[in-house]
């Protein structure tokens, strides 16, 4: 299987994955998903992030998942 992992942008990388590793993707997408519901605040896969509005005020400020 060739795999396509894209960040941000529609060029992304191409990855040979062995067909024994393919068979479970879908189950560590899972996993890694709900491990990252499980993240709070300061960690390598969040980033703290704001809106603010054309007067200058604070719209929204709160953490996101960037991975």
């Amino acid at each position: 299987m060739i795999m396509k992992i894209s960040y941000y942008s529609p060029e992304g990388h191409y990855f040979h994955v062995p067909d024994h590793c393919a068979e479970r993707i879908e189950e560590w997408r899972i996993e890694f998903s709900d491990f990252l519901q499980t993240l709070e605040y300061k960690h390598p896969f969040t980033q703290y992030m704001e809106s603010i509005n054309y007067d200058g005020e604070l719209e929204y400020g709160h953490f996101v998942r960037c991975y």
